[in-house]
Formats: structure tokens, sequence, C-alpha cells
């Protein structure tokens, strides 16, 4: 009966040392994310690399910290850390398959890999492009409520040229499903916030785009009254709309 109790004990400790590591690391990205101070952002997605093997690491966390880094990389001109990082996040992606097999996260992080290999280099996007629409789709196909899915359909609709079929109204379907689907979700799951901050923007990015000034206020505002810190809102999106 001890030895079982201490088990239990055992356990317990373990779960929470995991749980409090795990929240850390949210915290971090998070307050990386809000400040723009992504050289944060890296040391996290670094550490949490080098204890995946030794240590209890989320590893569909640590993709999706990944994943938001080499967006960011790539939106701001460093090409070869986005290509750097890029290795791991499939690398991550295979443990992930082996793990829980082909799940809608799974493919809908796939359907980033391509994009970004797209944003790496703009002439394998008639090669590449196919194949992150298939990996969206089977996300989808899995798990149409699926926070992940739905977010990178929207962003193959939005990045995808006009000539080509892109469209901002089925960017803007899935953006705005994805937004309800976070929305819906109970308040200690939402373990994802960074993304629906950056849809907010993004949203409210397009519709700027598309001449729609005051919805576009509407999405600034929502993401400040949500985090009035979210310095990337506050000091360039927002100043830039009035």
């Amino acid at each position: 009966m001890e030895r079982k109790r201490y088990r239990l004990m055992l356990l317990f400790v373990c779960f929470s040392l995991f749980s409090v590591a795990q929240n850390n690391y949210s915290t971090n990205i998070y307050e990386s994310f809000i400040s723009g101070k992504m050289e944060n952002w890296e040391a996290a997605v670094d550490e949490m690399e080098s204890k995946k093997s030794t240590e209890a690491v989320n590893l569909l966390d640590l993709i999706n910290y990944q994943y938001g880094y080499i967006g960011w990389c790539l939106g701001n001109d460093k090409k070869k850390d986005a290509r750097h990082y890029l290795e791991m996040m499939e690398k991550n992606l295979e443990l992930l398959k082996k793990e829980k097999g082909e799940t809608a996260n799974y493919h809908a992080y796939n359907a980033a890999a391509y994009g970004f290999k797209i944003g790496l280099s703009l002439w394998r996007a008639p090669f590449f492009g196919p194949k992150s629409m298939d990996h969206a789709e089977m996300a989808i196909e899995k798990d149409s409520t699926n926070l992940q899915a739905n977010i990178e359909m929207g962003n193959i609709w939005n990045h995808m040229p006009e000539m080509f079929g892109g469209s901002t109204e089925k960017a803007m379907h899935y953006y705005l499903k994805a937004i309800e689907i976070f929305e819906k979700q109970e308040e200690e799951k939402q373990t994802q916030k960074w993304m629906y901050l950056n849809l907010l923007a993004t949203v409210g990015q397009i519709e700027n785009h598309e001449g729609n000034e005051e919805k576009a206020l509407l999405f600034y505002k929502k993401a400040l009254n949500i985090e009035p810190r979210f310095i990337w809102v506050k000091n360039e999106l927002l100043p830039s709309l009035k």
C-alpha cells in the first residue's frame, strides 16, 4: 500500500513539474510576441529543442513555437534562420507522426511547412503550393474545428496570388472561423493566445487593405482590449490606420 502511494506521489510531482515547465515556456513565448522581443522567443525555442530528448517537453507546443518563429524570420528577411528552424520543425513533425499518427495538427503544420518553403524560394510555388493545399485539406477533413487547420487554410488563400485563384473572401472565412474556434475554448485551454492576437491583427490588416478602415479599427481595438501591451498593433498598425 505504501509503495503504491509513493508511486502516485511521484507521478503527481513529475506531472506538476512538467506543467510548470510548459507554463513557463508558454509565458515566455507570449511575452516575447506582445513585446516584439523575438530574441527571447528564439531562446525559448532553442531551450525546448535541446531538452526534448532528456526532459518532458510538449512536442506539439515546440512545433507551434518553431512555426511562429519561422514566420517572423520570413517576415523580417532572416531566411537563413528560417531554414534552420524549418529543418527542426520538419524533424519534429516526423516525431509527432510517430507518436500521434497523421492528426489534423500534423497535416496543418505540414501545410505551413510547405508554405514556408515557398516563402524561401518563390519559384518553387508551383510544386509546393499544391502540397500545402493537400495537407490543409486533409487537416480540415480530419477535424473541421481544428484551430491550426483553419489558420493554415486561411493563410493559403490569403497568400496565394489572385491570378492563381487566391481569394481574400475565402481567407477571411477561415480566419474568422479560427477566431470563433479559439473564443469558444475554455479559458484554461487557450494555450496559444499569441496566435489569437496575431489572427486579430491579420484580419484587421486585410480589412484595412480592402478599404474597410472602420472594421479594421474594430479588430485592432479588440486585440488591444485583450492585451493593451501588444506593441505591433499599438505602435504600428493602429497609428498607420489613423
